[in-house]
């Protein structure tokens, strides 16, 4: 489950951290409010292939945060453990340099895909 999401110099956000509770979440809004926006900076913390157009006008770079919680029975549970991430039902890192060693892209795919569709 989604538990919070923070985006930092992503389009036209500049500062934003989200956090959802255990019930249904839904998004809504008129066209052109940032639906999309949120949808895609989901899609870049779960291994979405960026672009220097998505990083806000005036900016160096971007940055989302993603935090799911999953349950001990969780199908990604067996990747962390198999590759050093779990400390005691916590995840150290979901990055390219988890636990300071490089990680193959198709790892990580193969982690964040089991967490969310933005599709």
């Amino acid at each position: 489950m989604l538990l919070s999401l923070s985006i930092r110099d992503i389009v036209l956000i500049d500062r934003l951290d989200l956090e959802w509770q255990p019930t249904l979440c839904t998004l809504t809004g008129e066209t052109g409010a940032g639906k999309s926006i949120l949808l895609d900076a989901l899609g870049l913390a779960t291994g979405a292939r960026g672009d220097a157009g998505l990083v806000r006008q005036g900016c160096a770079q971007g940055s989302v945060t993603a935090i799911f919680h999953l349950t001990p029975d969780h199908p990604l549970q067996p990747i962390l453990i198999e590759n050093g991430l779990d400390e005691g039902g916590r995840c150290k890192s979901l990055s390219s340099a988890a636990s300071n060693r490089p990680m193959a892209a198709v790892v990580l795919f193969a982690m964040t895909s089991r967490l969310a569709s933005t599709s």
